[in-house]
């Protein structure tokens, strides 16, 4: 790696928009801190999207590159939705918690709110208790694109086992996305995120 770094101009390099940089075995393999340590060395920042407070382990190496961001993942402000969905985020406690001290060591923040289950989930409720702790906002909605694949199939079976009365209305905003409800709440998120002086984007 080290070599390739030397071929390119030092600059931002996203991390873990793929997959978790912070999985459970990283906190005896040290794999993402050994990488760090390399982009550091060699004039690089990083924007961390994770869902773990892991990260803030490598506060030391993170708030030593100018442009470094970390970005927290919450799929919902209802710890048990997001059990009962198994989005593995952090719960309501833990997230607030990292944001504040990521803050505090001079570390950008970012929060992406997401996915967002219609008719359950509450991404208001979530901006107004991160507004003073989250420099940017990201807002993304749930979607499918087929009705064979294995992850909707195992969302499906949750949704109508928990949400029996209204499941069929959620699956059917789910599979499209110009809903009159993405629409709308497009239309309400835009205006009560504007009101904070927040940096924002929707991404439905």
């Amino acid at each position: 790696m080290q070599k390739e770094l030397d071929e390119i101009e030092p600059q931002t390099i996203l991390i873990g928009y793929k997959t978790d940089p912070y999985q459970v075995l990283e906190e005896s393999l040290c794999q993402t801190r050994i990488v760090l340590e390399v982009l550091l060395e060699k004039g690089f920042s990083v924007n961390i999207n994770t869902k773990s407070n892991l990260v803030k382990r490598d506060f030391d190496i993170l708030k030593k590159m100018p442009a470094s961001k970390v970005c927290l993942s919450v799929a919902s402000n209802d710890d048990k939705i997001n059990e009962l969905f198994d989005f593995n985020t952090l719960n309501k406690k833990n997230r607030n918690q990292a944001l504040r001290e990521i803050k505090a060591e001079g570390v950008k923040t970012s929060l992406k709110i997401g996915p967002i289950i219609p008719k359950i989930s509450d991404p208001k409720a979530i901006v107004s208790e991160v507004q003073h702790i989250t420099d940017d906002i990201e807002l993304h909605a749930l979607s499918f694109n087929d009705k064979r694949g294995e992850d909707w199939i195992r969302f499906e079976e949750i949704l109508y086992k928990n949400y029996l009365e209204s499941a069929e209305e959620i699956e059917t905003i789910i599979f499209s996305k110009d809903h009159v409800y993405w629409l709308k709440l497009r239309a309400e998120l835009e205006v009560y995120i504007s009101n904070k002086n927040l940096n924002f984007s929707l991404k439905f």
